[in-house]
């Protein structure tokens, strides 16, 4: 009988995206690129941040650390509250809770933001990397 169900938050629980694509445009205005091409900036959900800039906007490792650092700038204050939680995901982390108890493994800042708190027995923090 499965008695604990753990869940990663990006991409598993919730869009996140737009928190991401919007500051990644933050970073890139701090070196003078305004980016709108939603396809190019969807290229950094995923991959380390460090790479896409040196990859996509040929940053040198200097640059590319200066980009991840304004990144962080906004991502951590407003960004990582820009998501949203996929269709069905709050109707099914209820009917889980009814069977069984599940953690959702999130990322740092207040769950209580969240509607996926009242339905998991524990959030756990992690950390940030590039």
């Amino acid at each position: 009988m499965i008695k604990t169900i753990l869940f990663d938050f990006d991409g598993t629980l919730f869009d996140t995206g737009e928190g991401i694509l919007r500051s990644v445009q933050y970073a890139l205005e701090g070196f003078g690129i305004h980016e709108t091409d939603t396809a190019r900036l969807r290229k950094f959900v995923g991959p380390p941040l460090l790479d896409s800039f040196s990859e996509l906007y040929a940053m040198t490792p200097e640059q590319a650390q200066a980009a991840v650092a304004r990144y962080r700038e906004r991502y951590l204050p407003v960004g990582i509250y820009e998501c949203t939680l996929y269709p069905g995901i709050p109707e099914l982390l209820e009917q889980l809770r009814a069977h069984t108890a599940f953690a959702s493994r999130s990322r740092p800042g207040s769950p209580r933001r969240w509607r996926a708190r009242s339905c998991s027995d524990s959030i756990s923090s992690g950390s940030l990397t590039a």
